[in-house]
This record gives C-alpha cells, structure tokens and sequence, in this order.
C-alpha cells in the first residue's frame, strides 16, 4: 500500500468511495480503510498528511481512534476532519469546548450528509493544495 495524501476512515463502503474517488479527482492521493484498527495498523506505511474520520464505526468510535492517534507521537500531528451524521452535536457527547479542537488537530466537524466540493475545501485547508495537481487544457511554455 503506497503513501496517501487522505486517509479516509469510514465504515460504509459506498460512503468511503464516494469520498476517496472525488479526492482522487482533485489530484490528492486518497486510501480508505473501514475501520480504526485497519486505520491504526496501516499509518506506518501509509503515512498521511491528513484524516477524515466517520465517528460512528463497528470496531472503535472515531473519539477512540482519535485518542489512539493523538496518544502516538508519531501520528499526533495529522490534522482530522470529522465527518459524521452528529456533526456538531458531537462536541457534546465529547464535552470538547470548539476552542479545544484546534489543540486536539481537528481541523473540521463537518454533518453528514456533506457535500463532496466541501470535503475537498477543508483538505485544502488542512493540508493544501494536492502534490500532484491535474491540469486541464492546454499546456503554457
């Protein structure tokens, strides 16, 4: 498994390509994985500037997986974009003041259903432009 710009952590499969394929599109390099135990043994390898993580997921919760993340000192740097169907009532169930969640590398919470031009905006944010930007037309000298 080669390197990845986005490692996209959720459970529902058309979900995950939905959203690995239009990051793919915007010239990132995405892998999606479908749960934290596959996230956390795949980061090595993997190496990704930046996650976007479903909080609701069989194996662990993404609160868990975020713990574990921040807990290794190899990975607590990756920025985070949440994704998820609680959206901003997540800072509740976490009881995170939104002024914590920059500390804690969470770049965004943003609700599903979430528009996939909006995902692309926040990586942006997060990490910058994609490595390898696609060019469309002609060529300039």
């Amino acid at each position: 498994m080669p390197r990845a710009q986005v490692l996209v952590l959720e459970d529902r499969e058309t979900v995950r390509d939905l959203w690995v394929d239009g990051l793919r599109e915007a010239g990132y390099t995405a892998v999606g994985v479908e749960s934290g135990t596959e996230a956390l043994a795949c980061l090595p390898v993997l190496q990704p500037k930046l996650i976007l993580l479903d909080i609701r997921m069989a194996d662990m919760d993404g609160i868990q997986f975020l713990a574990q993340l921040r807990a290794n000192p190899l990975w607590s740097h990756i920025p985070v974009i949440i994704i998820s169907g609680i959206g901003k009532e997540l800072l509740r169930t976490t009881d995170r003041p939104l002024a914590e969640l920059p500390a804690l590398g969470v770049a965004a919470i943003l609700q599903k259903p979430v528009d996939l031009q909006k995902i692309v905006e926040h990586a942006r944010r997060a990490i910058g432009p994609p490595a390898a930007q696609r060019f469309i037309g002609k060529a300039r000298a």
